[in-house]
């Protein structure tokens, strides 16, 4: 019997509640998030490029804006919003869906070495012409997920489970894993599985990518990460999708 990608990703989400704590390894270049919080009064600001190509057609967000500020030591307030071309036939630009997003790591940074937190964000569209245009979801959409977060030695592990409800659409599960390794002081490499799944994951979309992190100056760190689909995922899944960014923290 064939084991889906997403029952790998359930046994580690589970695997991640001991051991020591560690903010750095989820979040751009990855899909799946972590506890970490930029801290008080500081900003972190993601400015990527994102192709991906689905079924014949290339999307690109170039680039996707992702604001981060650090409203105490536990709390991260979001914005993120991409400017999207698609390509398929006759090229088409504009604004993609909007992100607003809190951040509360409600536990962290004791010697218990356990870290979790809880980001809770709405999607929606701009009040633009870019959805019937095909470059945003129609609808609104709120996630509601939990990260939790543990290092070992130079290794480190991060998971989050959330509940996506669309407004459009049918509801989602979303599970992701993302495993790190410190290679030197300035360089982390990037493993992750993640999925997304409907009526009880009889339909998903399951993904895995590589990347990493080079930390260039105290202010600017190089992202990068590149993936495909999972073999055995529904069809209208992403052939190849690529993230090349720098990150600005201050």
């Amino acid at each position: 019997m064939k084991i889906p990608a997403w029952w790998y990703l359930m046994l580690f989400v589970g695997s991640v509640a001991s051991a020591p704590v560690c903010f750095a390894q989820g979040g751009p270049p990855m899909i799946t998030d972590d506890p970490g919080t930029p801290g008080n009064r500081r900003w972190e600001i993601n400015l990527g490029f994102i192709e991906e190509s689905r079924n014949g057609e290339t999307n690109l967000q170039t680039p996707d804006f992702d604001f981060n500020y650090g409203a105490g030591d536990r709390v991260q307030l979001n914005f993120e919003i991409p400017i999207v071309v698609r390509s398929a036939g006759a090229t088409e630009s504009g604004l993609g869906n909007s992100k607003v997003g809190v951040k509360w790591r409600f536990l962290g940074e004791t010697q218990s070495g356990l870290a979790v937190s809880t980001y809770p964000h709405v999607v929606f569209n701009n009040p633009t012409s870019s959805v019937r245009r095909g470059l945003a979801d129609d609808g609104w959409q709120v996630f509601l997920p939990i990260e939790a977060s543990q290092r070992l030695g130079k290794f480190q592990l991060n998971a989050e489970a959330g509940y996506n409800i669309q407004q459009r659409l049918a509801n989602e599960i979303w599970l992701g894993l993302v495993a790190g390794y410190d290679a030197t002081k300035r360089v982390q490499l990037l493993g992750e599985l993640h999925s997304i799944g409907t009526r009880r994951f009889s339909e998903h979309e399951s993904v895995f990518d590589l990347g990493g992190r080079v930390k260039l100056t105290s202010l600017y760190t190089f992202l990068f990460t590149a993936g495909r689909a999972v073999p055995g995922t529904s069809n209208d899944q992403p052939d190849f999708f690529v993230y090349t960014g720098v990150q600005f923290t201050f």
